[in-house]
């Protein structure tokens, strides 16, 4: 049973060589979700609660078992950002799409990637918010997977790309 929320992103995964099911449950924000990933067994026992690391939520969108006992997982920050060179405020705030990867038995942060120090926000198919208060989900994390080698392939669906 939900502690509170919407679950979200149910799936069949594998842990420890055995099958699993994860999900996330959480409240949803302006489209975001701000919440914790569930891994529990087929026999429905709770194996872990994934919290996102560094004071964040894990987000709604996706959540990635690995092969090394870790889990891929989005969040999302808000950070004040000029925001001028796509017609927003000089004070505005833009949504940082994160990707962490969390030890699922410590709770850990192994890795975390920020979309504002790779991908600049005039890379997004997504008009600026005329309101200063409103973010900029420029980036917009939709999926995550771990290729072999261990690269990460990250979809953004406002800036159309992975």
């Amino acid at each position: 049973p939900l502690a509170s929320g919407e679950a979200f992103d149910l799936n069949v995964q594998r842990y420890g060589g055995e099958p699993v099911l994860t999900w996330f449950q959480g409240e949803v924000v302006d489209g975001h979700g701000q919440g914790e990933d569930v891994v529990e067994s087929t026999s429905y026992h709770t194996i872990a609660v994934v919290h996102a690391g560094n004071g964040l939520y894990a987000d709604l969108h996706e959540l990635q078992l690995t092969p090394q006992g870790t889990l891929l997982l989005t969040a999302y920050e808000g950070t004040r950002w000029n925001l001028t060179a796509v017609g927003g405020s000089a004070e505005g705030d833009a949504l940082d799409g994160i990707v962490q990867e969390v030890d699922v038995r410590t709770g850990l942060v192994m890795y975390q990637w920020d979309s504002l120090d790779h991908v600049p926000v005039t890379q997004s198919d997504f008009r600026a918010p005329s309101s200063p208060d409103t973010p900029y989900d420029y980036f917009h994390v939709n999926s995550i997977d771990q290729l072999h080698g261990g690269d990460l392939l990250v979809s953004a669906r406002n800036t159309s790309a992975a």
